[in-house]
């Protein structure tokens, strides 16, 4: 039975309503940085796409890219797109970016 004895009942389970007002959301605010650098990214790469693909701009991305991404993050996202490629293309993609030769010509 609640303690009416002030008028207002004493709580049965003080710790029960911790979950309810955030007080145990550590969880929350240690995956924060990382959401923000997805977002910052996830940015980058619709302006790079809504203004116009360009060497300069590719640079520019590349360099958000290794800034707010792992090296693993950057290398999925470098597969997902040459698979979307067809192949010929993937191939001269992937030639240009490691190697800096187009065409048997050097870019760099």
């Amino acid at each position: 039975m609640p303690n009416w004895s002030d008028g207002v009942p004493a709580k049965q389970n003080p710790g029960a309503l911790a979950g309810a007002t955030g007080a145990d959301c550590a969880d929350d605010n240690a995956n924060r940085p990382a959401k923000d650098s997805r977002n910052r990214v996830a940015n980058a790469i619709r302006n790079f796409l809504t203004l116009g693909v360009s060497g300069e701009r590719a640079v520019g991305l590349a360099i958000i890219l290794a800034a707010r991404l792992s090296e693993e993050e950057r290398a999925s996202i470098a597969y997902a797109a040459l698979l979307g490629l067809e192949e010929d293309h993937a191939y001269r993609i992937a030639s240009m970016a490691v190697f800096g030769v187009s065409a048997g010509e050097v870019l760099i």
